[in-house]
């Protein structure tokens, strides 16, 4: 029974965020459980508005300055936080397709982060993510997709440094 509202500029950027932290604490409240507080402090630190508007970010900060056609391609750089690391990821976009009203998105990047963090313990990350998006035109929004993502890094676990590899 509950909503939320927010504001995004033509660059895919979030503005304000309206009505989230109430929609959250109605949701709680209508569990009827002990311990509600609690389970709203956890759910606030992966649902607060800095997540939302990153996780939105993501999607939607894909488009081009001005109008491309099939084969044209452009870039864009996203600096996220992934559970306390900091990330970048380097975009390549390319307009592979257009059938009908939906735009079909090839999607090359490089992720990249040198800074350590003391809540992963993660260091040196970079990898690769390449695959394809679908874009319903007439509102921007992903429709669907299939990306596939390479990283490698070092993790610190009792005083040692180990090569993680993921695909």
């Amino acid at each position: 029974g509950g909503q939320f509202s927010f504001t995004m500029d033509e660059k895919g950027h979030v503005g304000s965020v309206y009505g989230m932290k109430e929609m959250m604490e109605r949701m709680v409240a209508r569990l009827n459980v002990p311990n509600a507080e609690v389970i709203m402090q956890s759910m606030g630190k992966s649902f607060d508005e800095a997540n939302f508007k990153q996780n939105i970010e993501q999607s939607f900060a894909v488009y081009p300055d001005n109008p491309v056609k099939p084969g044209d391609t452009w870039v864009r750089a996203l600096n996220i936080s992934s559970n306390g690391l900091p990330m970048k990821y380097d975009n390549t976009y390319t307009l592979n397709s257009v059938t009908g009203s939906i735009a079909n998105v090839k999607v090359s990047s490089k992720l990249s982060s040198g800074a350590d963090s003391s809540t992963t313990g993660a260091k040196d990350v970079n990898g690769t993510m390449t695959g394809d998006m679908n874009y319903d035109i007439p509102t921007g929004i992903p429709l669907n997709g299939n990306l596939n993502m390479k990283m490698n890094m070092k993790v610190s676990a009792q005083g040692q440094q180990i090569p993680v590899n993921m695909d």
